[in-house]
């Protein structure tokens, strides 16, 4: 898994998968009073607008102390400002402008320790409710935040499971991090855990649909290999085809999944589901293996989204016995549409679409 301890799941995303509601009952870590929590730096020359936001959450929380939101929306603006001050340059960061007015020369935060105070409020939120939907928005940042602190995790903040049985991808899966497991104070963990949890869910409910098995728990001996390259168009049936290499025996599962929409009612939804098998002979697989190789797929992030108004995805798993990767991608690039042609043309898939993509 992505951190031993970690995951989730989210009915707030839209999962099909039937959901257990947690409550987990939290007590905060003593105060250490040596930490003096966040205040304002007004001789900044960033835009005073987020100061004006922290200061206005801060009023409503004197007057309502246990308001869950309040203590929410403090805690994330306090977690944006400790990104801003840890994150790269600002040419770097075309993500900021979400977040920040225009643009600015500096990274300095706009509070003083905006890292202990972000914690704090994050702390106070999950002790007020520690329902599953926001519990899971903010524990990877919590994570962070305590790494970054040097402070021992507390313990009652923790995610029950991440693997759920039958789902295709631990759902932290699809976030970055350090080779070693540890977290970038540069990176907003706000939008990237439920990103994650977000694709885990929809990529899970088209491959049950295409009656694809789960790749990253299976059992294989080392004279196995499983690929799966899968082609998720905004406009247009989704492709999968499944790569399966048993001593010297090759074959690609080959599937494709149609959405029909009902005219009368469009929310109503029709699947059909074509497949279909063939073998490959060694120089078959040799090919492949070529174009597998071009895509490095070790050196690859677990994902990579390009800022592309288009929301098709490339998602590419490979599983040994030594273990599981994939990749997924909306920026497909010349090695990865090479991969799929080939695979489309051996399966002799006349209608290759993702190069309108």
């Amino acid at each position: 898994m992505l951190f031993p301890k970690t995951g989730g799941i989210n009915s707030w995303y839209g999962t099909s998968v039937a959901l257990l509601l947690v409550w987990i009952t939290i007590s905060l870590p003593a105060q250490n009073e040596g930490v003096n929590y966040g205040s304002p730096i007004l001789e900044t020359e960033r835009d005073r607008a987020r100061w004006e936001q922290i200061n206005e959450r801060y009023q409503d929380f004197m007057s309502h102390p246990n308001n869950v939101e309040t203590n929410l929306w403090l805690g994330k603006y306090y977690y944006w400002e400790y990104v801003l001050e840890n994150a790269g340059k600002p040419s770097d960061m075309d993500w900021l402008s979400y977040y920040y007015e225009d643009s600015f020369p500096d990274h300095s935060p706009v509070v003083h320790n905006p890292a202990d105070s972000a914690l704090k409020y994050f702390y106070r939120t999950v002790r007020l409710n520690p329902a599953t939907d926001i519990f899971l928005l903010i524990y990877m940042p919590i994570l962070q935040l305590e790494q970054y602190l040097h402070q021992p995790h507390n313990p009652l903040v923790e995610l029950p499971y991440d693997t759920v049985k039958g789902v295709h991808f631990p759902y932290s899966y699809f976030i970055n991090c350090n080779k070693d497991s540890t977290f970038d104070a540069g990176i907003d963990y706000l939008m990237s855990a439920p990103t994650s949890y977000f694709w885990v869910s929809a990529f899970s409910r088209d491959l049950k649909r295409m009656q694809e098995p789960v790749l990253y728990d299976m059992t294989l001996q080392d004279n196995q290999e499983v690929f799966r390259c899968t082609f998720f168009p905004s406009f247009h049936p989704v492709v999968s085809f499944r790569i399966s290499k048993d001593k010297n025996k090759v074959t690609i599962v080959w599937k494709i999944l149609e959405t029909k929409y009902n005219s009368d009612n469009p929310e109503k939804k029709n699947y059909s589901l074509k497949k279909g098998e063939l073998s490959l002979t060694p120089a078959q697989y040799e090919q492949f293996l070529k174009h597998f190789e071009k895509v490095r797929l070790d050196e690859q992030p677990r994902i990579y989204n390009a800022e592309v108004l288009d929301g098709a995805q490339w998602l590419i798993e490979r599983k040994t016995d030594n273990g599981f990767k994939a990749f997924l991608t909306n920026d497909a690039g010349q090695e990865i549409y090479d991969l799929f042609d080939f695979l489309f043309q051996e399966c002799r898939i006349k209608e290759n679409s993702q190069r309108h993509y």
